[in-house]
């Protein structure tokens, strides 16, 4: 199950709610995705295959029901059994939720900051989508395109000391979601600059963020070039 859990794969609209629909049943309507299924959520023609859902869910819920009262933890893992997922706890609480029936993996994060955002902080600034497949519909709550793009610059920052060590995938996602809702990094820059100043107090810091932008999309740029056809 874990081999199949994570092969990538572009997770159909109906599975992705049938999934996010059990979710909340067991963790509450505040859960909210980010990661690569995000970014496919937020850059409609964008396919990105990703092997797993990545989904912030709300810390306070675990402070109380799992810090507080360790037995309310076999009470979260029975819920999900019962809600169709294979829970593998071996390097910590809810470490791996695997969907039994697809063998997609859920990566849970409750109990730390996300790529340096808080987790409340993504939750709280989260958009509410409507997703359709055929008579199928729902609302699926997602991290919204600020979030999501300090997240990938983050990562981005890290792998390579900004050089998109990650095949390059944090640098599209950065240049995809900005295309997408903010139409350029300049516009993206007006838009957010009061957001921006509060999150990167410091000159130097706001410098260096624009260089990762143009670097992200530089490194997109040049490896379309690369593999266009002659």
């Amino acid at each position: 199950m874990e081999l199949e859990a994570r092969r990538r794969v572009d997770i159909p609209v109906r599975q992705l709610i049938d999934i996010y629909e059990r979710l909340s049943s067991v963790f509450g309507d505040s859960a909210t995705i980010i990661g690569g299924r995000a970014v496919n959520l937020l850059c409609f023609h964008s396919k990105r295959n990703t092997n797993d859902i990545d989904v912030v869910i709300d810390p306070s819920v675990f402070t109380k029901n799992l810090l507080r009262q360790p037995s309310a933890y076999n009470d979260i893992r029975e819920r999900l059994l019962d809600s169709g997922f294979i829970v593998d706890s071996s390097k910590g609480p809810l470490s791996n939720v695997v969907d039994k029936e697809s063998g997609i993996c859920v990566d849970v994060y409750f109990s730390r900051d996300v790529s340096g955002i808080p987790i409340n902080d993504i939750i709280k600034g989260s958009l509410e989508m409507n997703l359709h497949a055929g008579s199928k519909a729902a609302k699926v709550r997602v991290a919204s395109p600020f979030h999501m793009i300090m997240m990938k610059y983050n990562v981005f920052l890290s792998d390579g000391n900004g050089r998109g060590s990650r095949e390059g995938k944090d640098g599209d996602d950065i240049k995809n979601i900005i295309q997408n809702h903010y139409g350029s990094i300049k516009d993206f820059l007006d838009k957010e600059r009061v957001r921006l100043y509060e999150m990167l107090p410091e000159k130097e810091d706001m410098t260096t963020f624009i260089q990762t932008l143009l670097a992200a999309s530089f490194s997109n740029l040049r490896r379309e070039g690369a593999q266009a056809p002659k």
